[in-house]
């Protein structure tokens, strides 16, 4: 079978910039290399009653999940007292 692909020259994906990263200490990206970086956007400016209300919701996401953990765990000991 014959490819009949032909590189037209568009790039797709600049990728000259990226570099291969250790997997069991990656390296963290600072000084100059982090301003070269588009993820980052302006950061949030919250007053007091925002910023409040942001660690409200993440304490409280935090706090529901830590009872699921909890009532789970405590169902599955209860099932094991009962069975056993």
């Amino acid at each position: 079978m014959k490819d009949d692909f032909e590189d037209d020259g568009r790039t797709v994906a600049d990728m000259s910039g990226v570099e291969r990263q250790p997997m069991l200490v990656p390296r963290r990206i600072r000084g100059e290399d982090r301003l070269n970086t588009k993820e980052e956007g302006e950061p949030l400016k919250l007053d007091k009653k925002q910023r409040g209300a942001a660690v409200w919701g993440a304490l409280s996401a935090a706090l529901l999940i830590a009872a699921v953990f909890a009532v789970v765990g405590f169902l599955f000991i209860y099932t094991l007292t009962k069975v056993l």
